[in-house]
C-alpha cells in the first residue's frame, strides 16, 4: 500500500507538475486525512478505486515539503511496522516524517522506528 501510493503520487506529480495538495507542505498526515488528494490521484487514473476503500489508510503517514520559488518538492510515505521482522528491515530506520534516521534502528523490539519510502 505504501509503495502504491508513493508511486501514484509521483506519477500524478509528473502529469500535473504538482501534488494534489497543491503547493502546501504536509507534515505527518495520514492517508485517511488526505481523502481529497486520494480522490484526485484516482481521478487522474493513477490509483485504483479499490485503493480508496482499503483499510489501514490511517496507518500510513505522508509528508511533503515545498521550497518556495524552487522546484524541490518531495514526498515521503511511512508506516510503523507491526511485525518484528518488518521492524528489523533495513528500511525501518526513520522518524515518522521520514526526514531523519533514528539511532538504534532497525530494531525488532522498537516501536519508534518507521519504514519509509523517500
Amino acid at each position: 500500500m505504501v509503495e502504491e501510493f508513493y508511486n501514484a503520487g509521483l506519477r500524478y506529480y509528473a502529469i500535473k507538475n504538482s501534488f494534489p495538495w497543491a503547493n502546501t507542505a504536509i507534515e505527518a498526515s495520514n492517508l485517511a486525512e488526505l481523502s481529497g488528494a486520494l480522490s484526485s490521484i484516482q481521478e487522474a487514473g493513477e490509483l485504483k478505486e479499490a485503493f480508496l476503500e482499503a483499510s489501514g489508510l490511517e496507518d500510513v503517514i505522508v509528508s511533503s515539503t515545498v521550497c518556495s520559488g524552487a522546484a524541490c518538492e518531495d514526498l515521503r510515505v511511512c508506516f510503523q511496522p507491526q511485525s518484528k521482522s518488518f521492524r528489523n528491515d533495513n528500511n525501518t530506520k526513520y522518524d515518522e516524517l521520514g526526514s531523519n534516521t533514528v539511532t538504534g534502528c532497525p530494531d525488532p523490539t522498537s516501536t519508534a522506528c518507521y519504514w519509509c519510502i523517500r
